[in-house]
C-alpha cells in the first residue's frame, strides 16, 4: 500500500506543470489580481502623495528630500502640516484592511481559475472574468475563514521562534545576527504559513466543500505525504522571490527620483515587481495543486486496490461441512451411504426378555411371533415380585 501512496510528481515536474498550468489557465487571473491590487495601492497612496506634493512645494529642501531623504527635512515637513502623519497612517491601516478583505476573493477567483480546465469555459457567459468573479464570491466565507484560523496561530509561533532565534545573539557584539536570526525565521515562517494556506483553500475549491475546519485537516495530510515536495517547493520560489526584491532594491537605488519622469520611472518599476511577484505566486499555486491532484490520484488507485482484494477475498468457494450421523440412526431416503444401508443395530439380534421381533419394545404396530419365554421373566404389565 506504502507503493501505491508514494507520490508520482517530483518538485521540478510541480514546477514546469505548474508554469504549463499559469500559463495557459492563469494569465488572466493573474493579471486581475494585480489590478485591483495596483488600484488598491493607489488609492492607499493617493492622500499621502496629495499631502507629499503641498508639503514639498514649500520647502526648500524639496527637490532634495525626493532624491535623498533628509531627517531634518521630514521634521520641517511634519511640523508645517502635522495632520499628514496621522492622515498616512489612517489611510496605510485602512488599506492593510482593504488587502485582508479582498485577499479571500482574489485568492478564490485565481485559484478557480487555475483549477478549471479552458474547455469548460468556451461559449461561457462572461467568459473567464465572470467566472474569476464568480469563484470570488462563492468561496469567500470559506477561504477567509481558513486564512483568520492558520494566521493569528502561525503568526504566535511565528513570533515565539523568532524571538528564541534571537537571544543567542543579543548579547554578543554583533547584534545584526540577531536580526539576520529573526528575519530569517519570519521569511520561512511566514512561506510555511501560506503554502499551508493556498492547500487547505485548493481543497475547498476543488472539492467544493465550504468547510474550513476539513479543508485544515486535508491540507495537513497533504503535508504529511507530500512534505518533501512542498520543501522543495518552497526552496525554489522563495530563492526567486528573494532575487527579485534584491534587483528590485538594485534599479530603485539607481533611479534618482528628483523628476518627475524618474518618479514615474520607478512606479513603473515598482508595479513590474509588483506583477513578477504575482506571476510567482501563480505558479506556486499552480504547482501546489498539480501536487494535490497527483496525491489524490495516488489515494484513488489505493482504494481500487483496497476494493479489488476486498471483492476476490468474498468470492472465495463455499465449504461444505459433513457431519456423520450417530450410530444406528437409519438413514432417510434418498441418503447414499457408503454400502448404501441401514448401519448396524445398536444391539445385534433380540431381548429375549422382551419378546420383541425388532430393535424396540414389542407394541401393536410391531408384528412377529413372541421370542420363547424364560424362567424368571415378567409378562406384558405384570410387576415385578415383591421380596
Amino acid at each position: 500500500m506504502a507503493g501505491v501512496l508514494a507520490p508520482r510528481v517530483s518538485a521540478v515536474e510541480a514546477m514546469r506543470q505548474g508554469w504549463a498550468r499559469a500559463s495557459a489557465r492563469g494569465v488572466g487571473a493573474v493579471l486581475v489580481v494585480w489590478a485591483v491590487l495596483a488600484l488598491l495601492s493607489a488609492l492607499v497612496v493617493a492622500p499621502a502623495w496629495a499631502w507629499w506634493s503641498g508639503a514639498l512645494a514649500h520647502t526648500i529642501d524639496g527637490a532634495r528630500l525626493l532624491g535623498s531623504p533628509n531627517v531634518s527635512a521630514w521634521i520641517e515637513v511634519t511640523r508645517e502640516t502635522p495632520y499628514g502623519v496621522r492622515m498616512i497612517l489612517l489611510t496605510a491601516v485602512a488599506g492593510a484592511a482593504m488587502a485582508l478583505l479582498l485577499n479571500a476573493f482574489l485568492a478564490g477567483g485565481l485559484i478557480g481559475a487555475l483549477v478549471r480546465d479552458p474547455a469548460d469555459l468556451a461559449g461561457a457567459y462572461g467568459g473567464r472574468v465572470a467566472h474569476f468573479a464568480a469563484d470570488g464570491l462563492r468561496f469567500y466565507g470559506p477561504l477567509l475563514r481558513v486564512a483568520l484560523i492558520v494566521w493569528p496561530i502561525a503568526g504566535a509561533v511565528i513570533g515565539a521562534v523568532a524571538l528564541l532565534a534571537a537571544i543567542p545573539f543579543a548579547g554578543t557584539s554583533m547584534p545584526a545576527l540577531a536580526l539576520a536570526a529573526s528575519g530569517t525565521v519570519f521569511a520561512i515562517g511566514t512561506m510555511v504559513a501560506a503554502m499551508f494556506v493556498d492547500l487547505a483553500r485548493i481543497h475547498i475549491v476543488r472539492t467544493d466543500v465550504p468547510w474550513a475546519g476539513a479543508a485544515l485537516l486535508a491540507a495537513l495530510r497533504i503535508v504529511g505525504r507530500q512534505a518533501r515536495q512542498l520543501v522543495l517547493l518552497a526552496i525554489a520560489f522563495g530563492l526567486v522571490s528573494a532575487l527579485a526584491i534584491v534587483l528590485l532594491i538594485a534599479v530603485r537605488g539607481w533611479i534618482p527620483g528628483q523628476t518627475w519622469p524618474w518618479i514615474l520611472g520607478g512606479v513603473v518599476v515598482q508595479q513590474a515587481h509588483a506583477l513578477a511577484r504575482t506571476w510567482l505566486r501563480a505558479v506556486l499555486i499552480a504547482s501546489e495543486e498539480v501536487l494535490v491532484e497527483a496525491d489524490a490520484a495516488a489515494r484513488g488507485r489505493a482504494l481500487a486496490v483496497a476494493a479489488s482484494v476486498a471483492a476476490a477475498l468474498e468470492e472465495r468457494p463455499e465449504v461444505l461441512v459433513v457431519v456423520q450421523r450417530e450410530a444406528g440412526e437409519g438413514r432417510l431416503p434418498g441418503d447414499e451411504g457408503r454400502g448404501s444401508g441401514d448401519l448396524a443395530a445398536e444391539i445385534p439380534g433380540r431381548l429375549v426378555t422382551e419378546g420383541d421381533a425388532r430393535r424396540g419394545d414389542a407394541d401393536a404396530e410391531e408384528a412377529g411371533p413372541a421370542s420363547p419365554a424364560v424362567a424368571g421373566d415378567r409378562r406384558g404389565g405384570e410387576p415385578p415380585p415383591v421380596a
